[in-house]
């Protein structure tokens, strides 16, 4: 507690109480030291007045014993009766002090002086029963209780008493001297050195003032200085001043170093925009290339992207890559058949560079698919035909770049009413079959090096045929898929096992969701993720439609914010077995805005487990329990979703948001600090930081 005191002192109160014990404990310990010298030698001196107020009294006495020895030889009696009265008169007048005095026994202990022994009523002193059992060999000096004269009804007082023998009548000559006069006789000395006392404290305290002052104010100023980013005005010559010189020299050189750190960082910011900016727009661009048009009832597609660049434009997310995924319909032949065509593709390279190959893939593929719409001559084609006309203008889009771009594919065809299915694989991760509940892959070699690849590599042209039944379903799949860091022996490898992806396929049991949650909880993706399940229906699914009319309705009164009217629409939607987690997602969102927070949750947590929503489920959870101010729990799906996705800025605003609200603003500060990387120019960052600085 003391030192928990001592800690909360300004340094100008402390450097006065060391001022004052620095000048206090000197002057009392040398003052306690001469008071007691000074005790000591007083009481050797009082001691000393007692003998000599005896030897007095005892010259007199001897005196007179000397007279009347000669004028009484013969008549003692009378001599002693002569020399009592005459001791009376003198001895009574020799003064000790303010109260003491000198006595005298006979031979039998009877007094013969006493200041008051005649006076009425007078009792022989006890103390004199003590000194006349006391036999006197030599002098002799002690220190009784004694009635005060005067006072014989108060209690007794410590009194030194000194006695010595007039031998030729064997007389007891005593003195005595009461203590409290030899204390006043000390108060002089006592009030000397208080006086010195209050001396010592108020040159202390003026000390104690002026000393911090001269030491604290040149401080204080530099300080104030200091926290005002000013140079420092050098007042004195001395540590402190020097102090003040050197600061000013280091703080000239740390505003050289931030100006040019600032510039550094403007530039790097401004760079970070425009490649941010150069990431939107090739999104833009490409974002819509990535299709699912297959509206064939027949054979159902799926389609799951996950590229692994983020970033943040304008306040928004986004995500670019190289991985593409389009599906769509075509007619071939004389009785124009329909055809499912379905392309998963992988453009090699990281970020703008993969995305740039992805473009470029996408528009040549829509290309193509629009000329089946509008020229005889490619509906008139046989499957195979087609298949090797699209490769072939694929890869001499591609020879273009003279091997800077390259691209692996997997290109389908599928007839929806024989499910015959044409598969072509250029050097692309094995299509993978899925069929009574047992996965194998498609096809065992390499059929085609990728595209872009130089003409001396390529090899002769063959389409694989597969036969499909009702129920297969086909999982088509990038790189993405297998290159995964599991954890292995407190350390991460990357995965080395070819069939892994089959037994994930079996694991999932054909589920989509199940599939993509077991490829991410079998390790941390490292590349872009994309997936197309390809599912043979036994009959005509009706149900879709209707799905698709009630979600349009929906989506219409989403758009004139008829929110309620949404509502409805979505529950109506969760009777079909179709893109329920989805559903169930919207639905809670809409709940969540209409600050219905806890019956939002009740759908986030039916889809929290459904790897395409996965993550916005974990977000809008912990964004409700935060509003239900369930801080812990909503900490807890946020860190969920934040495992997901570590860059995401609405993610970690609100990792920052809840710290705070738990009071740990060390951990905020470290969020804030990731979130402030992503996007500086926030203005929830904003807050937060001016949340984080004010005290609670």
């Amino acid at each position: 507690m003391t030192d928990s005191l001592f800690s909360k002192m300004t340094l100008r109160l402390k450097l006065l109480l060391v001022f004052i014990f620095v000048t206090l404990v000197p002057v009392a310990v040398m003052s306690g030291v001469s008071y007691v010298i000074v005790r000591r030698l007083l009481a050797d001196g009082n001691k000393q007045l007692l003998v000599n107020q005896v030897n007095s009294a005892y010259q007199f006495i001897h005196s007179r014993y000397r007279d009347i020895y000669e004028q009484y030889l013969e008549h003692d009696q009378l001599g002693i009766i002569y020399l009592q009265e005459s001791a009376k008169n003198n001895v009574n007048a020799i003064k000790i002090g303010k109260r003491g005095y000198v006595f005298i026994l006979d031979e039998k202990d009877e007094l013969v002086v006493h200041p008051e022994m005649d006076e009425d009523g007078f009792q022989k002193p006890a103390f004199i029963e003590s000194i006349g059992k006391s036999a006197i060999q030599a002098d002799l000096y002690l220190n009784l209780k004694i009635d005060q004269l005067g006072a014989k009804k108060i209690s007794p007082e410590s009194a030194n008493v000194y006695v010595m023998t007039f031998a030729q009548w064997k007389w007891k000559i005593g003195a005595v001297q009461f203590e409290s006069d030899f204390d006043e006789s000390l108060t002089t000395l006592k009030l000397t050195m208080a006086f010195l006392g209050f001396i010592s404290l108020l040159i202390a305290a003026v000390f104690g003032v002026i000393g911090p002052r001269v030491i604290i104010q040149p401080l204080s100023d530099m300080l104030k200085s200091i926290v005002a980013g000013k140079k420092i005005t050098v007042q004195v010559r001395d540590e402190i001043g020097n102090l003040a010189v050197w600061f000013n020299d280091f703080m000239a050189k740390e505003n050289l170093h931030k100006k040019e750190l600032r510039e550094k960082i403007e530039m790097i910011t401004q760079l970070k925009q425009q490649q941010d900016g150069d990431y939107y727009l090739t999104t833009l661009l490409s974002g819509p290339l990535a299709t699912n048009l297959n509206d064939s009832k027949m054979i159902e597609t799926v389609c799951y992207s996950e590229q692994k660049k983020k970033f943040v434009f304008k306040g928004n997310e986004h995500e670019i890559g190289g991985d593409l995924n389009i599906t769509a319909n075509i007619q071939l032949g004389e009785d124009l058949q329909r055809y499912v065509v379905v392309l998963n593709a992988d453009a090699m390279g990281k970020s703008i560079q993969g995305a740039g190959g992805a473009l470029v893939l996408g528009t040549a593929m829509h290309n193509i698919l629009a000329r089946n719409q509008i020229q005889k001559l490619t509906s008139a084609m046989k499957p195979e035909e087609w298949m090797e006309l699209a490769y072939t203008e694929l890869a001499a889009v591609f020879k273009t770049f003279n091997g800077s771009m390259l691209v692996s594919i997997n290109l389908v065809l599928i007839n929806e009413k024989t499910n015959l299915m044409y598969y072509l694989n250029v050097e692309h991760p094995h299509g993978v079959l899925y069929r009574d509940g047992k996965a194998s892959f498609v096809e065992e070699n390499l059929m085609q090096r990728k595209l872009g690849m130089p003409e001396e590599f390529e090899m002769k042209f063959s389409v694989h045929l597969l036969q499909l039944q009702v129920g297969d379903m086909i999982f088509l799949g990038t790189d993405g898929r297998d290159d995964l860091l599991i954890p292995q022996d407190d350390k991460s490898v990357m995965n080395e096992d070819e069939f892994l992806f089959l037994r994930q396929v079996e694991s999932a049991q054909g589920d989509m969701n199940n599939l993509i949650e077991n490829v991410k909880n079998s390790g941390v993706l490292t590349d872009d993720f994309s997936i197309v399940q390809i599912t043979i229906r036994d009959s005509v699914p009706l149900i879709r439609d209707e799905f698709r009319i009630k979600y349009a309705e929906m989506q219409k009164a989403i758009k004139e914010n008829q929110i309620d009217d949404a509502i409805d629409h979505l529950i109506k939607l969760l009777e079909y077995d179709h893109k329920k987690s989805q559903v169930m997602l919207m639905l809670g969102i809409l709940l969540f805005r209409k600050k219905e927070y806890i019956e939002s949750i009740k759908y986030f947590i039916e889809c929290i487990n459904e790897p395409i929503v996965q993550k916005q489920a974990a977000l809008y959870l912990a964004m409700a329990h935060r509003s239900c101010g369930e801080i812990e729990t909503a900490l807890h799906y946020a860190q969920k979703a934040l495992s997901m996705d570590e860059k995401n800025i609405k993610i970690l605003l609100l990792m920052a948001d809840l710290q705070l609200s738990m009071g740990k603003n060390d951990l905020a500060e470290f969020y804030i600090t990731q979130a402030e990387e992503i996007q500086p120019e926030s203005v929830h960052l904003a807050k937060l930081k001016s949340r984080m600085l004010t005290p609670v």
